[in-house]
């Protein structure tokens, strides 16, 4: 299996929150009526504790949309993509899609100030490892200094592992360097690994 193929590991299995919300109320209604049929104060005890109940699972479907993507604007790989699309592209809204990719991909996403950010772009966590990513969309080759740079700064910064993202593609140089100083935690993705990635991402989705 490719190296960067590890970045589609299955995402866990998530209760609809729905579904949650749902069986919540219902199940503080029917302790209620069981309880205390006919006893008014309990009663009103217990629309209080609904109500906290209801609020409560809210405030976990809201975080379970971030999390996931559905509240962000970030989420724009549910679709097919083609490198032409990608090579279209500002860098801001590169870096937007890269960040929507590896939501889709099961990573929490946090984007890095625009200042002062060491290159980085993105910090994407996943199974309590910490990865950065460097997005460059550009039509240039991307060579080996720029991913000396990023490992430089993955070393400073303690992260596990380090993405250089690109809508082209990277130099001979800097793949052998990369192989050479971290070959475990150091991924290289090109346009064309960009696309394949999103797109199996959007038919698993489907």
């Amino acid at each position: 299996m490719d190296q960067d193929d590890n970045l589609l590991q299955e995402r866990h299995a998530t209760l609809n929150p729905i579904a949650l919300l749902i069986i919540i109320a219902f199940s503080f209604t029917a302790i209620c009526l069981v309880a205390a049929p006919n006893s008014l104060l309990t009663s009103r005890r217990c629309l209080l504790y609904l109500g906290i109940a209801v609020t409560a699972a809210l405030a976990l479907i809201l975080l379970w949309a971030c999390e996931t993507g559905v509240c962000s604007r970030q989420e724009k790989t549910a679709q097919v993509v083609t490198i032409e699309t990608l090579r279209a592209m500002s860098g801001k809204e590169f870096e937007v899609w890269t960040a929507g990719l590896f939501r889709a991909l099961g990573y929490q996403v946090e984007n890095t100030p625009d200042q002062k950010n060491h290159g980085v772009d993105l910090k994407v966590i996943k199974d309590s490892e910490v990865g950065i990513v460097q997005c460059k969309q550009t039509q240039n080759n991307v060579g080996e200094p720029l991913v000396q740079a990023l490992l430089g700064v993955k070393t400073a910064e303690e992260a596990d592992q380090a993405f250089m993202v690109t809508t082209s593609d990277f130099t001979r140089a800097a793949r052998k360097w990369a192989k050479w100083a971290d070959p475990n935690d150091m991924f290289l993705l090109n346009g064309e690994k960009l696309v394949a990635l999103a797109n199996r991402a959007a038919h698993r989705a489907a």
